[in-house]
Protein backbone atom coordinates (compact mmCIF):
# COMPACT_ATOMS: atom_id res chain seq x y z
CA UNK A 1 0.00 0.00 0.00
CA UNK A 2 3.01 2.23 -0.29
CA UNK A 3 1.34 3.52 -3.27
CA UNK A 4 -1.83 4.51 -1.74
CA UNK A 5 -0.52 8.10 -1.31
CA UNK A 6 1.09 9.02 -4.45
CA UNK A 7 -1.48 7.49 -6.15
CA UNK A 8 -4.26 9.79 -4.33
CA UNK A 9 -2.13 12.90 -4.45
CA UNK A 10 -1.36 12.36 -8.22
CA UNK A 11 -5.08 11.06 -9.07
CA UNK A 12 -6.79 14.46 -7.24
CA UNK A 13 -4.29 17.01 -8.84
CA UNK A 14 -5.64 15.73 -11.97
CA UNK A 15 -9.15 15.85 -11.56
CA UNK A 16 -9.09 18.99 -9.19
CA UNK A 17 -7.65 20.46 -12.52
CA UNK A 18 -10.11 18.90 -14.49
CA UNK A 19 -13.20 19.92 -12.39
CA UNK A 20 -11.76 23.67 -12.48
CA UNK A 21 -11.39 23.56 -16.57
CA UNK A 22 -14.81 22.23 -16.33
CA UNK A 23 -14.20 18.57 -17.64
CA UNK A 24 -15.49 16.74 -14.88
CA UNK A 25 -18.45 17.57 -12.71
CA UNK A 26 -17.82 16.62 -8.46
CA UNK A 27 -18.96 13.24 -9.05
CA UNK A 28 -17.00 12.45 -11.79
CA UNK A 29 -14.06 14.65 -9.98
CA UNK A 30 -14.65 12.06 -7.08
CA UNK A 31 -15.00 8.97 -9.19
CA UNK A 32 -11.71 10.12 -11.15
CA UNK A 33 -9.81 10.14 -7.96
CA UNK A 34 -10.84 6.79 -6.77
CA UNK A 35 -10.69 5.39 -10.30
CA UNK A 36 -6.83 6.70 -10.64
CA UNK A 37 -5.23 6.29 -7.09
CA UNK A 38 -6.66 2.39 -7.53
CA UNK A 39 -4.98 1.82 -11.15
CA UNK A 40 -1.88 3.72 -9.80
CA UNK A 41 -2.03 1.24 -6.73
CA UNK A 42 -2.84 -2.25 -8.77
CA UNK A 43 -1.23 -1.11 -12.12
CA UNK A 44 2.16 0.89 -11.88
CA UNK A 45 3.23 4.28 -13.27
CA UNK A 46 3.04 3.26 -17.04
CA UNK A 47 -0.68 1.75 -16.22
CA UNK A 48 -2.09 5.44 -14.35
CA UNK A 49 0.06 7.30 -17.65
CA UNK A 50 -1.88 5.53 -19.83
CA UNK A 51 -5.21 6.19 -17.44
CA UNK A 52 -3.92 9.93 -17.43
CA UNK A 53 -3.38 10.48 -21.29
CA UNK A 54 -6.62 9.15 -22.39
CA UNK A 55 -8.15 11.90 -19.81
CA UNK A 56 -6.20 14.67 -20.73
CA UNK A 57 -6.69 14.34 -24.61
CA UNK A 58 -10.28 13.41 -24.74
CA UNK A 59 -10.26 16.37 -22.44
CA UNK A 60 -8.10 18.86 -25.16
CA UNK A 61 -10.17 17.49 -28.30
CA UNK A 62 -13.81 18.13 -26.20
CA UNK A 63 -12.71 21.85 -26.27
CA UNK A 64 -11.16 22.12 -30.10
CA UNK A 65 -13.34 23.81 -32.02
CA UNK A 66 -15.99 24.09 -29.31
CA UNK A 67 -17.73 26.45 -30.79
CA UNK A 68 -18.33 24.74 -33.82
CA UNK A 69 -19.37 21.57 -32.52
CA UNK A 70 -21.89 23.23 -30.43
CA UNK A 71 -24.87 22.94 -32.75
CA UNK A 72 -24.32 18.90 -32.90
CA UNK A 73 -23.37 18.35 -29.27
CA UNK A 74 -26.18 19.70 -28.36
CA UNK A 75 -27.99 16.66 -29.42
CA UNK A 76 -25.63 14.52 -27.03
CA UNK A 77 -27.28 12.84 -23.66
CA UNK A 78 -23.90 14.56 -22.20
CA UNK A 79 -21.62 17.07 -23.04
CA UNK A 80 -19.12 18.88 -21.06
CA UNK A 81 -18.47 18.10 -18.05
CA UNK A 82 -18.09 14.14 -17.33
CA UNK A 83 -19.98 12.62 -14.41
CA UNK A 84 -19.23 9.83 -12.40
CA UNK A 85 -21.28 7.30 -14.73
CA UNK A 86 -19.24 8.79 -17.56
CA UNK A 87 -15.74 7.90 -15.57
CA UNK A 88 -16.73 4.23 -14.70
CA UNK A 89 -18.01 3.83 -18.52
CA UNK A 90 -14.89 4.54 -19.64
CA UNK A 91 -12.91 2.95 -16.97
CA UNK A 92 -14.21 0.16 -15.44
CA UNK A 93 -12.74 -2.32 -17.26
CA UNK A 94 -9.17 -0.75 -17.30
CA UNK A 95 -10.05 -0.96 -13.19
CA UNK A 96 -10.42 -4.96 -13.80
CA UNK A 97 -7.48 -5.39 -15.88
CA UNK A 98 -5.29 -3.93 -13.66
CA UNK A 99 -6.56 -5.67 -10.58
CA UNK A 100 -6.31 -9.13 -12.63
CA UNK A 101 -2.66 -8.28 -13.77
CA UNK A 102 -2.00 -7.58 -9.97
CA UNK A 103 -3.62 -10.81 -8.79
CA UNK A 104 -2.03 -12.74 -11.08
CA UNK A 105 1.48 -12.03 -10.59
CA UNK A 106 2.23 -8.93 -13.62
CA UNK A 107 0.97 -11.78 -16.14
CA UNK A 108 1.53 -9.89 -19.36
CA UNK A 109 -2.05 -10.84 -21.02
CA UNK A 110 -3.74 -8.66 -18.73
CA UNK A 111 -1.72 -5.63 -19.26
CA UNK A 112 -2.54 -6.37 -22.75
CA UNK A 113 -6.15 -5.84 -22.11
CA UNK A 114 -5.92 -3.02 -19.96
CA UNK A 115 -3.80 -1.11 -22.97
CA UNK A 116 -6.40 -2.13 -25.41
CA UNK A 117 -9.62 -0.88 -23.37
CA UNK A 118 -8.05 2.49 -23.31
CA UNK A 119 -6.99 2.15 -26.72
CA UNK A 120 -10.82 1.56 -27.41
CA UNK A 121 -12.52 4.52 -25.37
CA UNK A 122 -9.86 6.64 -26.75
CA UNK A 123 -10.04 5.70 -30.29
CA UNK A 124 -14.03 6.57 -29.89
CA UNK A 125 -13.50 9.22 -28.20
CA UNK A 126 -11.26 11.51 -30.80
CA UNK A 127 -13.27 9.62 -33.48
CA UNK A 128 -16.42 11.34 -31.86
CA UNK A 129 -14.48 14.64 -31.04
CA UNK A 130 -12.62 14.75 -34.70
CA UNK A 131 -15.52 13.06 -36.78
CA UNK A 132 -18.29 15.59 -35.95
CA UNK A 133 -15.93 18.03 -37.85
CA UNK A 134 -15.72 16.47 -40.84
CA UNK A 135 -16.80 18.79 -44.46
CA UNK A 136 -18.05 15.59 -45.52
CA UNK A 137 -21.54 14.16 -45.02
CA UNK A 138 -21.33 10.65 -43.15
CA UNK A 139 -22.66 7.16 -43.44
CA UNK A 140 -24.65 5.12 -41.01
CA UNK A 141 -22.14 2.26 -40.35
CA UNK A 142 -24.71 -0.13 -41.26
CA UNK A 143 -26.28 0.99 -44.31
CA UNK A 144 -24.01 3.21 -45.68
CA UNK A 145 -26.43 5.86 -46.15
CA UNK A 146 -25.69 9.26 -45.50
CA UNK A 147 -26.75 10.46 -41.93
CA UNK A 148 -26.92 13.58 -40.02
CA UNK A 149 -23.33 14.30 -38.06
CA UNK A 150 -23.42 13.65 -34.58
CA UNK A 151 -26.01 10.82 -34.75
CA UNK A 152 -24.51 7.41 -33.06
CA UNK A 153 -23.68 5.08 -35.40
CA UNK A 154 -22.43 7.81 -38.17
CA UNK A 155 -19.02 7.51 -39.88
CA UNK A 156 -16.89 9.38 -41.61
CA UNK A 157 -12.82 9.51 -43.68
CA UNK A 158 -12.06 11.70 -40.79
CA UNK A 159 -13.65 10.38 -37.77
CA UNK A 160 -12.46 6.97 -38.93
CA UNK A 161 -8.77 8.23 -39.18
CA UNK A 162 -9.17 9.72 -35.79
CA UNK A 163 -10.29 6.67 -34.34
CA UNK A 164 -7.05 5.06 -35.82
CA UNK A 165 -4.87 7.99 -34.58
CA UNK A 166 -6.72 7.47 -31.30
CA UNK A 167 -5.71 3.55 -30.81
CA UNK A 168 -2.40 4.01 -32.20
CA UNK A 169 -1.27 7.00 -29.47
CA UNK A 170 -2.26 4.66 -26.55
CA UNK A 171 -0.86 1.84 -27.61
CA UNK A 172 2.31 3.84 -29.17
CA UNK A 173 2.74 5.11 -24.81
CA UNK A 174 2.53 1.77 -23.61
CA UNK A 175 5.25 0.48 -25.78
CA UNK A 176 7.40 3.20 -25.26
CA UNK A 177 6.85 2.43 -21.53
CA UNK A 178 7.14 -1.07 -22.07
CA UNK A 179 10.37 -1.11 -23.58
CA UNK A 180 11.75 1.28 -20.48
CA UNK A 181 10.64 -1.60 -18.28
CA UNK A 182 9.90 -5.05 -19.39
CA UNK A 183 12.08 -7.28 -21.84
CA UNK A 184 8.20 -9.31 -23.11
CA UNK A 185 7.61 -8.45 -26.65
CA UNK A 186 6.17 -5.07 -26.58
CA UNK A 187 6.19 -4.67 -29.98
CA UNK A 188 3.40 -7.26 -29.69
CA UNK A 189 1.85 -6.14 -27.01
CA UNK A 190 1.11 -2.65 -28.56
CA UNK A 191 0.23 -3.98 -31.90
CA UNK A 192 -2.33 -6.00 -30.48
CA UNK A 193 -3.97 -3.36 -28.11
CA UNK A 194 -4.15 -1.06 -31.31
CA UNK A 195 -6.16 -3.66 -33.26
CA UNK A 196 -8.08 -4.64 -30.41
CA UNK A 197 -9.07 -0.63 -29.35
CA UNK A 198 -9.51 0.22 -33.29
CA UNK A 199 -12.30 -2.87 -33.55
CA UNK A 200 -13.61 -1.63 -30.06
CA UNK A 201 -14.48 1.54 -31.71
CA UNK A 202 -15.73 0.16 -34.33
CA UNK A 203 -18.05 -1.75 -32.71
CA UNK A 204 -19.18 0.89 -30.76
CA UNK A 205 -19.96 2.42 -33.86
CA UNK A 206 -22.33 -0.70 -34.65
CA UNK A 207 -24.53 -0.46 -31.30
CA UNK A 208 -25.24 3.27 -31.61
CA UNK A 209 -26.70 2.41 -35.27
CA UNK A 210 -28.75 -0.80 -33.76
CA UNK A 211 -29.19 -1.15 -30.32
CA UNK A 212 -28.22 2.13 -28.59
CA UNK A 213 -31.03 4.17 -27.58
CA UNK A 214 -32.01 6.93 -29.78
CA UNK A 215 -34.85 9.54 -29.52
CA UNK A 216 -37.07 11.67 -31.70
CA UNK A 217 -38.34 14.99 -30.69
CA UNK A 218 -41.59 15.38 -31.47
CA UNK A 219 -41.46 19.88 -31.86
CA UNK A 220 -38.13 19.91 -34.31
CA UNK A 221 -38.24 15.74 -35.73
CA UNK A 222 -34.40 15.54 -35.05
CA UNK A 223 -32.92 12.30 -34.32
CA UNK A 224 -31.11 12.59 -30.28
CA UNK A 225 -29.62 10.96 -27.39
CA UNK A 226 -31.77 13.15 -24.67
CA UNK A 227 -34.68 11.84 -23.56
CA UNK A 228 -35.78 15.69 -23.53
CA UNK A 229 -35.60 17.95 -26.21
CA UNK A 230 -36.91 21.21 -26.48
CA UNK A 231 -38.39 21.11 -23.19
CA UNK A 232 -40.48 18.56 -24.36
CA UNK A 233 -40.47 14.20 -23.76
CA UNK A 234 -38.79 12.64 -26.58
CA UNK A 235 -39.95 8.92 -28.11
CA UNK A 236 -37.90 6.07 -28.58
CA UNK A 237 -37.42 5.97 -32.06
CA UNK A 238 -34.82 2.78 -32.50
CA UNK A 239 -32.90 0.48 -30.04
CA UNK A 240 -32.99 -0.24 -26.35
CA UNK A 241 -34.22 2.51 -24.08
CA UNK A 242 -31.90 1.26 -21.30
CA UNK A 243 -29.07 0.80 -23.23
CA UNK A 244 -27.35 4.52 -23.77
CA UNK A 245 -24.25 6.31 -24.62
CA UNK A 246 -22.35 4.88 -20.92
CA UNK A 247 -23.68 1.35 -21.89
CA UNK A 248 -22.16 1.71 -25.26
CA UNK A 249 -18.91 2.85 -24.20
CA UNK A 250 -18.33 0.29 -21.12
CA UNK A 251 -19.12 -2.48 -24.11
CA UNK A 252 -16.60 -0.52 -26.50
CA UNK A 253 -13.81 -0.86 -23.60
CA UNK A 254 -15.16 -4.45 -22.73
CA UNK A 255 -14.49 -5.89 -26.54
CA UNK A 256 -11.36 -3.96 -26.91
CA UNK A 257 -9.77 -5.33 -24.10
CA UNK A 258 -11.02 -9.12 -24.97
CA UNK A 259 -10.26 -8.71 -28.80
CA UNK A 260 -6.62 -7.57 -27.85
CA UNK A 261 -6.16 -10.52 -25.47
CA UNK A 262 -7.43 -13.24 -27.49
CA UNK A 263 -5.34 -11.44 -30.45
CA UNK A 264 -2.35 -11.75 -28.09
CA UNK A 265 -2.96 -15.53 -27.31
CA UNK A 266 -3.38 -17.02 -30.14
CA UNK A 267 -0.52 -15.09 -32.14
Amino acid sequence: MTDLLPGLALSLVVALAAWCKRSLSLSGLYAATVLGTLIYILGNWLFWAVLISFFLTSSLLSKFKSAAKQTVAADFAKTGRRDWLQVLANGSIGLAMAGAWYFSGNDPIYAVGYFASFAAVNADTWATELGILSTKEPLSILTLKPVAAGVSGAVSLLGTGAALAGAAFISILAALGLSLTTTVSWLGIAAVSAGGGFIGSLLDSVLGASVQAMYRCPVCGKLTEKRHHHGQPTELARGLNWFENDAVNWVCSLAGGVIAMALYFWL
